[in-house]
């Protein structure tokens, strides 16, 4: 049973608690929510009452009253002009340390991968850059007919069919297409170049591997019907983003002994008497870098001397000490 949360009202713990006593034992329940970063209240008592908290990409409801360009779904984003920024923007990489710091277990989340993107309306044809302006959200689809969201299926046939120009963002890992004063932010599963020549298969790919890796409850998909069901708008096969994400889950599988001694091994270290002290000090919540691997970073929060938690960059990318997120180049 899930309860797909759009509003944090003040009552919400107590309805949970209801609905929890009239389900039998034998049922999950799972609560679903949009990220709002100031609005993270009552978590700890929440992960308490459900088996499973499901955080939920941005849709066209949460972003109508965007007025700049966002990153929005990236998997990390650095905003230079203010680094504390960095831990509760809009990136996978800072939602996921934001969730923990908030008080959800690791074996309760569950991240999801859309299929679907955003469109936004441009206020300058030429300046289509995170926080540059907007006018408001894009054109509704011609199938899904609402406005600001397109499925993955539309925005294929928009590339193809009115030659929209398609190109990556290596500093916000988005994939984005442009056409006019029209622009869309989505996944896909197509071949990208990331910086130092490494290629990757599609940010879909790269974005399930983090989920992985990140050794949290697992994945959703989001939403399966706006994949492309009938598989020739995107010339993939039919739900060619499901398959991906199905396909990358069913490989970590073969690793799971693996992953069961590190994650054995990531439990020595966290209890170890060095790390008591790591987070002393700490005003608000903050990452702070393993010193013993540049891959890894700890989740601190006030009034808690020791990590919450220890997080792995995504693949290819190290943990700035300057930046306080994940980067391509070690600093």
């Amino acid at each position: 049973f899930n309860i797909n949360l759009k509003i944090f009202s003040n009552d919400i713990i107590e309805k949970v608690r209801i609905i929890r006593s009239k389900l039998p034992n034998k049922c999950l329940l799972t609560i679903s929510f949009q990220i709002q970063p100031n609005k993270y209240f009552n978590l700890i008592q929440l992960n308490n009452l459900v088996d499973y908290i499901i955080v939920l990409p941005f849709d066209e409801k949460s972003t109508e009253n965007f007025q700049q360009i966002k990153p929005w779904n990236g998997l990390y984003y650095i905003n230079q002009d203010n680094l504390q920024y960095n831990l509760t923007h809009f990136s996978m990489n800072s939602i996921l340390a934001q969730s923990l710091s908030y008080g959800i277990s690791k074996d309760k989340l569950i991240m999801s991968i859309p299929t679907y993107g955003l469109s936004f309306l441009l206020e300058n044809n030429i300046n289509y850059n995170i926080n540059d302006r907007i006018l408001g959200q894009g054109f509704p689809g011609r199938i899904t007919h609402r406005k600001g969201i397109l499925a993955a299926y539309e925005i294929c046939d928009l590339i193809k069919q009115e030659n929209y120009r398609r190109f990556f963002d290596n500093k916000t890992f988005l994939v984005l297409a442009h056409k006019k004063n029209n622009l869309i932010i989505y996944d896909n599963i197509q071949t990208l170049k990331l910086k130092n020549d490494i290629f990757i298969n599609g940010t879909v790919e790269y974005k399930s591997n983090f989920i992985i890796n990140s050794q949290i409850a697992g994945v959703l998909v989001h939403y399966i019907d706006m994949d492309d069901y009938i598989g020739l708008s995107c010339n993939r096969g039919a739900y060619p983003i499901t398959s991906v994400v199905s396909r990358i889950f069913s490989q970590s599988k073969s690793s799971l002994e693996t992953k069961m001694l590190n994650s054995q091994s990531e439990t020595t270290i966290t209890s170890s008497i060095m790390l008591n002290n790591l987070c002393l000090g700490v005003k608000t919540n903050e990452l702070i870098e393993d010193k013993t691997d540049c891959r890894y970073y700890y989740v601190c929060q006030p009034n808690n001397s020791k990590p919450i938690s220890r997080l792995q960059c995504p693949q290819y990318m190290f943990f700035s000490i300057k930046e306080k997120t994940c980067t391509h180049q070690y600093s």
